[in-house]
C-alpha cells in the first residue's frame, strides 16, 4: 500500500523548530486511516477513501452502523518536519490478523481483548493507541514516502469498526463530548502509554488477544460476496 516497508534505520536526532513541533504535535494526536485500507461495511470490504456520509459499516458493538462524517487530515507533509514519535507505525501482513500491510497513525486507537482488562460495562475490552503497540508482532516506525489525508470516519456515537480483515479499530463519536464531562459518556478511552505497554508486556498472546473474533468477521463478508455475486449462466 503506498509502497510503505518496515524500515528500522534511525534518524539523528535533531532540535525542533516551532513550525516542526508543530507538525509533530498534529500528527501525534489525529487518529485516522489510510487510504488503500478496506473497511468492512454492509456492502462488503470497501476502500476507506471510497466510503460516504450514510454508509452503513458494520461495528463491534452496534451492528450495521451509518457514517456521519468523512473527515480528511493532511499529515506528514514532510517527513523531517515530524519528531520520530509522530510517524505512523507499519502493521506488516498478517502481523494482526491484517491481509494486506496497513498503516496507522501512532494516535489510533486499537481494540484489545485480555481478561487482565475490563471497559466500563465490565468486559474485557480496552483501546490501545498504534504508538503502544511498536516493537510487539513486528510492528515499527517508518517515515511516510509521501504526504498522506488520512480519514476519519465518525458516527453518532463512539464506535470500534473493522478494517482488513478483522483488525478492530476506535472510531471517536461526533461531537465530542465538551472537555471535562463525565468520561462515562464514553464507553472507550484510550488507555495511557505507559500502562497499556505493561499490560501488553504481560500477554502472552498479543496477536490473538489484538485478532480474537476477525474470523467472524471474514466469514461474514466473504458469504454475503457469495450470495450477492452474480449467478454465471
Amino acid at each position: 500500500m503506498y509502497g510503505w516497508s518496515v524500515n528500522l534505520s534511525i534518524r539523528p536526532s535533531r532540535s525542533e523548530t516551532p513550525a516542526e513541533a508543530e507538525a509533530t504535535a498534529r500528527a501525534s494526536s489525529v487518529q485516522g486511516i489510510m487510504p488503500g485500507t478496506r473497511v468492512a461495511a454492509k456492502s462488503g470490504w470497501r476502500l476507506v477513501e471510497e466510503l460516504e456520509i450514510g454508509e452503513e459499516l458494520l461495528t463491534f458493538d452496534n451492528g450495521y452502523q451509518r457514517v456521519a462524517g468523512v473527515v480528511r487530515t493532511p499529515v506528514w507533509s514532510d517527513a523531517l518536519q515530524v519528531a520520530d514519535r509522530a510517524l505512523p507505525v507499519v502493521v506488516p501482513t498478517g502481523a494482526l490478523g491484517n491481509r494486506d500491510a496497513i498503516v496507522l497513525p501512532p494516535a489510533q486507537g486499537v481494540m484489545l481483548e485480555c481478561d487482565a482488562v475490563r471497559d466500563p460495562m465490565g468486559d474485557p475490552f480496552a483501546i490501545l493507541s498504534a504508538r503502544a503497540l511498536e516493537g510487539f508482532c513486528g510492528l515499527a516506525r517508518q517515515p511516510p514516502p509521501q504526504p498522506v489525508d488520512l480519514i476519519s470516519l465518525q458516527f453518532a456515537t463512539e464506535e470500534v469498526i473493522y478494517v482488513d480483515g478483522g483488525l478492530r479499530l476506535h472510531c471517536r463519536p461526533t461531537p465530542l463530548p465538551p472537555q471535562g464531562s463525565d468520561p462515562a459518556e464514553l464507553l472507550y478511552s484510550v488507555m495511557p502509554n505507559a500502562e497499556a505497554r505493561a499490560l501488553l508486556a504481560g500477554i502472552s498472546d498479543v496477536r490473538a488477544a489484538l485478532t480474537r473474533g476477525a474470523d467472524y468477521v471474514l466469514r461474514a463478508t466473504a458469504l454475503r460476496h457469495i450470495a450477492s455475486a452474480p449467478r454465471t449462466p
